[in-house]
């Protein structure tokens, strides 16, 4: 069944907006709008940040390279416009 958890940290009226999302070494890696990369602590019930994107962007796609890296793929963002370049996260 399903169950809420912790808001994702960030602007909570749009904190969820356009968000991409993978597991990464056994957890949940997720990529808000305002470039903020968040883990979330199962244990503790809350999210990390543990990192920012160069690159902040919206309805962008994450997937794996190898066990250890995701790859940022499209997306946009209000002053860039569309993405075409991709962005690796480690």
């Amino acid at each position: 069944s399903w169950t809420e958890s912790t808001p994702l940290l960030g602007d909570q009226s749009m904190a969820g907006f356009g968000a991409a999302g993978w597991s990464l070494r056994g957890h949940l890696i997720v990529s808000t709008h305002e470039g903020d990369m968040l883990q979330w602590d199962e244990p503790n019930k809350k999210w990390n940040l543990i990192g920012r994107s160069i690159s902040p962007r919206f309805f962008h796609r994450f997937l794996p390279v190898d066990a250890n890296t995701l790859v940022s793929i499209g997306g946009a963002s209000m002053e860039e416009g569309k993405f075409v370049q991709l962005e690796a996260f480690a």
